[in-house]
């Protein structure tokens, strides 16, 4: 993996399907973070985007896990979140932040979409994808609570070739129930004991 030095502005996304795995990339490394530490970027904008790629710009699978769900998601570019000056957790809250993370990175994700389909033609139907993604009752109700974000991550828009989705198999370890024993001649009932003392 090659350093973080890519800026999103700056890097053209116009092959298929590639604002839909950055998208669910940063929607679903936001719901980690809300997940276990209650963290909010607090600052986020096209700015502080950034793209980390693999050496040899190779598709690699990447497997995600939210919820009870999986997701196996193949892609070459990475989106990385940088400038954590304003972020804080649960337990530090010194700064406040500048809006809501995940309402401001669907509405710049609709900006950067807008402009490439403007510019680049075989980029209209991606952004009339995100559209109607848009109109969505999980993108209109978007916010920081991690339920929120479970909802935008299952919604059809991310139904895609490079993100595979199913319901993690959660496997049952069947164990035999823990049985005393006698413990001079190791039978599992306990009751006979008397018979060694008599």
């Amino acid at each position: 993996i090659q350093p973080v030095r890519d800026k999103w502005t700056e890097i053209p996304l116009v092959i298929e399907y590639r604002y839909r795995t950055s998208l669910f990339f940063l929607l679903h490394g936001l719901w980690l973070a809300q997940t276990r530490f209650g963290f909010d970027h607090g600052d986020i904008h096209e700015q502080n985007l950034m793209i980390q790629s693999n050496e040899k710009l190779e598709m690699r699978t990447t497997t995600l896990r939210y919820g009870e769900m999986e997701a196996q998601v193949t892609c070459i570019y990475v989106p990385r979140l940088i400038d954590y000056g304003q972020s804080y957790t649960d337990e530090h809250t010194t700064y406040q932040p500048a809006g809501d993370d995940i309402s401001i990175l669907l509405g710049d994700f609709y900006n950067r979409l807008e402009r490439d389909a403007a510019a680049y033609s075989n980029v209209q139907t991606e952004f009339e994808a995100y559209q109607a993604f848009a109109e969505s009752e999980e993108y209109k109700n978007a916010g920081q609570e991690p339920e929120v974000i479970l909802a935008l991550l299952a919604h059809p828009y991310f139904d895609i070739p490079q993100i595979e989705r199913h319901r993690v198999q959660r496997r049952r370890i069947e164990t035999e129930p823990i049985q005393q024993r006698c413990f001079v001649c190791c039978t599992p009932n306990v009751g006979h004991m008397i018979t060694h003392r008599e």
